[in-house]
């Protein structure tokens, strides 16, 4: 039976370059076998202290180890296209604010999410998943004259909910 579900997720994002623990939130949209998933997500990580930020859009698959569990330990990975720019915080005075303009890095391109995730309730309507993925990208970072590749990790709590996607459909006709 092919299941459709509606998921937001909230985690942490952990990079070199960075040097914060920034909040991550996702929302998405995927099909879900009783041993497959696949879908597409968007994420959007904001850098409270150096003002900086990212977002992202990704394709995904997953693979579920127990197909017929009501909860199952999963792989999967996910390719797609994100951006990011943060500066280095400085801490002068009692308001984290970014430094000078020559201590921005950023960088756009493709990035491989390689994942491993639990979910949970899989004979409800209602999902619960736990998820920790690496974040490698295509592209390199850049400071002025300086590159550097900035691979991050993110851990991820969300949950999901079937939708019928004739709601979608009905939904868009009902609108024009």
């Amino acid at each position: 039976e092919l299941e459709s579900l509606l998921y937001l997720a909230l985690g942490g994002v952990f990079s070199e370059l960075n040097e914060e623990a920034a909040p991550q939130f996702r929302f998405g949209y995927r099909f879900e076998t009783d041993s497959a998933a696949f879908g597409i997500s968007g994420s959007l990580a904001p850098f409270p202290t150096t003002g900086g930020g990212g977002a992202g859009f990704d394709f995904e698959g997953l693979y579920f180890f127990d197909g017929q569990g009501a909860s199952s330990i999963y792989v999967g990975s996910a390719l797609g296209y994100q951006g990011y720019s943060y500066g280095e915080p400085a801490f002068t005075n009692l308001d984290s604010t970014v430094g000078n303009d020559d201590g921005t890095w950023s960088g756009a391109g493709f990035a491989v999410r390689p994942m491993v995730g639990w979910e949970f309730f899989r004979a409800t309507s209602g999902r619960l998943f736990v998820q920790a993925e690496a974040n490698l990208p295509t592209y390199m970072m850049e400071r002025g004259s300086e590159e550097e590749w900035n691979p991050s990790f993110m851990f991820t709590i969300g949950g999901g909910f079937d939708v019928d996607p004739a709601v979608f459909v009905l939904g868009t006709l009902l609108n024009k």
